[in-house]
C-alpha cells in the first residue's frame, strides 16, 4: 500500500460521514472547527390570526412541531414561518384551493354533500350527545355497555348507528374530557374577560369523601343575565407525594384550593369581586380564615356571609328555647314508623279513621333549611291519627312487641296526651313561616342582591309584630293612607320594572349608559347566599350513590360540568337540542380522551374501542 492510499484510508476514518439537514430538527454544519444549532419550534397560535395563513391553517394534534393545511389533505410540515410560506405558494396548494381553478368549487367538490356534516364529525357528534344524554339525566355508565348494541339491534338501516362506539370506559372520558372539560374552557374564557363574585362550600359524600365546590356568579353575555355556574369540585383531603404537605381543610389550604383553581385557567385575579360562604369559622372567621386572606390579598372584596345560614342558626338558637322534648318527639314518631311496614299499614287505617290524608310522616333533618315546617306541619296535621294509633299499640295485646320497642311507644304516647307539646307544635307552624318565606327567597338563583337589606329590614319588622304594639312598630295609621294622594306615592326609584339585571342589560345596549350598566351588572353579580353551592351538594349526592360510590372526584366533577353543558350558551336547553362546541370537537381525540400518564383517571381498564384521532375544519 502507498503513502497516498494511507493518507486517504486514514482522512476517511477521522472525517465523520456527511449528515443531511432534516426540516425543523437539528442540523449540524460544519465550517472548520465551528457548527451552528438550529432551534426546533413549537406551531404558534398568533399563526392563525395571520391574513395569509388563517384560512387554511391548523395545529397537528399529534405534533406540537407540526402544521397542517386544510386544503391539501395528509399535508403534514414543520411548523417553521419560512415552511409555510413556501407550502402556500406550491402548484398543489394553489390547485386546491376554492376559488382559483377554472370552475367555482362547491361544498360536493370537497365529498361533502350540501348541508350535511362529515361523516367523522357526525358520528363526533352523536356520541358527544347521548354522552350528554348520561351526564343531565345521571344515568350510570355502564349502562353503556348495551346501549349501543341495543340501538345496532333496533336501527339496522343507520350507516351512523353502526359506527358509533360509546361503552363505559369511552362515555366516561367523553363526559370528564370532551363535555366537562370544554365546557369549563368555554367558561374559563367569559370569566377571564368579566368581573364575577366566588361561592364555596364543603360537604362530605356518601363514600367519606370530603369534597369542596365552587359556584361562581357573572353576568353572561350570551344568555344576557346573571347567572349562578358551576366550577369545580375537588378533594379536599387529595393525597400527596410531599409527607411535610399533609392536607388539612384549614383556612390557608382552601384558600390555596380557591386560587388556584382560578390561576390554572389564566383567570386574572382581579375580576374576583365578590366572595360568599356560610358563617363557619374557617370561612368567615375575623382571625384566620379563608375571608381574611381575600381581604389581605384583594383590597376592596366584598365578602357576604350566606343570609340564609344566618336565619337558619337564628331560628335554630330560637327553637333551642323550647323544651328538648318537642323536637324530639318528631324523630321519635319518624324513627318508629321508619323501618317497619306493618305499623305504616296499620296507621293508615287510623289515618282513615280520623278523616285524615294518608300522608307519611317526614323526618327531621338539621341541615335542610324547609324541612322543619314541613315536619311540623305534618305531625300536626296527622296528631289525632298518631295519638289513637299509640294508644292501640299499647294497650293491645295483639301487638307482640319487644319491652324496648313498648316502652317507646309509652313515652310518644305521653308527649301526643300533653296538651303543652301540641301548644308547641301550633305555635311552631304559626312562627316558622316567616323564615321559611324569607329563606325561600334568597335561595332564588335570580338577582335579589339589591333586596337584601330591605328584606331583613321586614322580616325583623314581622317578627317584632308578632309580639309588639302594631302602633309602637309602624309609627302611623293604615286606615288613614290614601293610595290616590300624588305626595305618598312611591319615588320612581322604587318602582317595580322587572327583574333588575333584565333593566341593565337593555341600558347595556345604548350607547350613553353602556358603562353604567356594565358597572350595575357587575355589583349585581356579587352573592347573596350559599344556596347554589348546596344544590350542588345535592346533585353529587344524586350521582354517587350506594350503588355508585367508587366514582372518583374527577368523574363527578366532569359530570356535574358536562350537566351544566348541556344547558347551553342561553342555560335554559337540555341533551336534545344541546350542540357539541368548536372546543369540545377538538377534544375528541385519543389523547384527550384517555390521558394514561394520570393515575387517578377512569379506571386502569383498555378503552373498549380503538379511536382514532379525529381531524375537524
Amino acid at each position: 500500500m502507498s503513502d497516498s492510499d494511507k493518507d486517504s484510508e486514514s482522512s476517511a476514518n477521522l472525517t465523520p460521514p456527511r449528515k443531511l439537514p432534516k426540516k425543523g430538527g437539528w442540523t449540524r454544519k460544519k465550517e472548520g472547527n465551528t457548527s451552528s444549532h438550529h432551534r426546533q419550534q413549537n406551531f404558534r397560535q398568533q399563526w392563525l390570526k395571520d391574513p395569509a395563513f388563517k384560512d387554511w391553517l391548523l395545529p397537528d394534534t399529534k405534533d406540537v412541531t407540526k402544521a397542517k393545511c386544510v386544503y391539501c389533505p395528509g399535508s403534514s410540515m414543520v411548523a417553521e414561518i419560512s415552511n409555510l410560506k413556501v407550502h402556500a405558494s406550491t402548484k398543489k396548494h394553489i390547485g386546491n384551493k376554492p376559488g382559483t381553478s377554472g370552475k367555482t368549487q362547491t361544498l360536493t367538490s370537497f365529498g361533502f354533500q350540501k348541508g350535511v356534516v362529515p361523516p367523522n364529525k357526525e358520528k363526533a357528534r352523536a356520541e358527544i350527545k347521548l354522552a350528554a344524554f348520561f351526564a343531565e339525566h345521571n344515568i350510570a355508565f355502564s349502562a353503556a355497555n348495551h346501549l349501543t348494541d341495543l340501538l345496532k339491534e333496533i336501527v339496522t338501516d343507520s350507516k351512523l348507528i353502526k359506527e358509533i362506539q360509546l361503552k363505559r370506559t369511552k362515555v366516561t372520558a367523553v363526559v370528564k374530557n370532551v363535555l366537562g372539560e370544554g365546557h369549563k374552557a368555554d367558561l374559563a374564557a367569559k370569566l377571564q374577560k368579566t368581573l364575577f363574585s366566588v361561592m364555596t362550600d364543603e360537604t362530605t359524600d356518601v363514600s367519606s369523601v370530603k369534597t369542596s365546590c365552587i359556584v361562581v356568579r357573572y353576568f353572561d353575555q350570551e344568555a344576557q343575565k346573571i347567572c349562578s355556574t358551576f366550577w369545580e369540585l375537588y378533594n379536599v383531603f387529595k393525597e400527596t407525594v410531599d409527607t411535610e404537605d399533609i392536607p388539612t381543610a384549614n383556612a390557608e389550604n382552601l384558600y390555596r384550593a380557591l386560587i388556584s383553581s382560578l390561576s390554572s385557567r389564566n383567570i386574572p385575579l382581579t375580576n374576583v369581586i365578590g366572595f360568599g360562604s356560610d358563617g363557619c369559622n374557617v370561612m368567615m372567621g375575623d382571625i384566620d380564615s379563608v375571608k381574611t386572606r381575600l381581604i389581605r390579598d384583594f383590597p376592596g372584596i366584598i365578602i357576604v356571609k350566606c343570609v340564609c345560614h344566618s336565619a337558619h342558626l337564628c331560628t335554630s338558637e330560637a327553637c333551642k328555647q323550647l323544651p328538648e322534648g318537642v323536637e324530639q318527639l318528631a324523630r321519635d314518631i319518624y324513627n318508629f314508623f321508619r323501618y317497619s311496614d306493618k305499623r305504616q299499614f296499620d296507621f293508615r287505617n287510623f289515618q282513615s279513621f280520623a278523616a285524615v290524608e294518608p300522608h307519611k310522616i317526614l323526618k327531621p333533618s338539621q341541615t335542610r333549611w324547609l324541612s322543619l315546617l314541613a315536619v311540623v306541619e305534618r305531625i300536626v296535621e296527622q296528631w289525632e291519627a298518631l295519638r289513637l294509633f299509640f294508644i292501640d299499640f299499647t294497650t293491645n295485646r295483639e301487638h307482640r312487641a319487644k319491652a324496648d320497642v313498648r316502652n317507646r311507644a309509652v313515652a310518644i304516647l305521653e308527649k301526643l296526651s300533653n296538651q303543652f307539646y301540641k301548644l308547641y307544635f301550633s305555635f311552631l307552624v304559626w312562627s316558622l313561616p316567616i323564615f321559611n318565606k324569607f329563606n325561600l327567597e334568597f335561595q332564588s338563583e335570580k338577582v335579589v342582591v339589591h333586596n337584601l337589606h330591605v328584606k331583613i329590614r321586614e322580616l325583623y319588622t314581622e317578627i317584632l309584630l308578632r309580639y309588639l304594639k302594631r302602633e309602637y312598630v309602624m309609627r302611623s295609621n293604615l286606615e288613614e293612607i290614601d293610595p290616590k294622594i300624588q305626595d305618598c306615592q312611591l319615588p320612581d326609584k322604587e318602582l317595580y320594572f322587572g327583574e333588575p339585571d333584565q333593566f341593565w342589560v337593555h341600558l347595556l345596549k345604548t350607547e350613553d349608559f353602556s358603562d353604567l350598566a356594565y358597572f350595575a351588572l357587575s355589583t349585581l353579580s356579587l352573592p347573596h347566599a350559599n344556596a347554589d353551592c348546596e344544590r350542588v351538594f345535592s346533585k353529587v349526592n344524586l350521582l354517587k350513590t350506594k350503588l355508585r360510590n367508587k366514582l372518583i372526584v374527577e368523574t363527578v366533577n366532569g359530570t356535574l360540568l358536562a350537566a351544566e353543558a348541556t344547558k347551553g350558551p342561553k342555560r335554559d336547553g337540555n341533551c336534545i337540542n344541546f350542540e357539541p362546541t368548536k372546543e369540545m370537537y377538538s377534544r375528541m381525540t385519543k389523547d384527550n380522551l384517555y390521558d394514561l400518564k394520570k393515575k387517578d383517571d377512569v379506571s386502569e381498564d383498555v378503552p373498549d374501542i380503538l379511536f382514532r384521532d379525529i381531524d375537524f375544519e
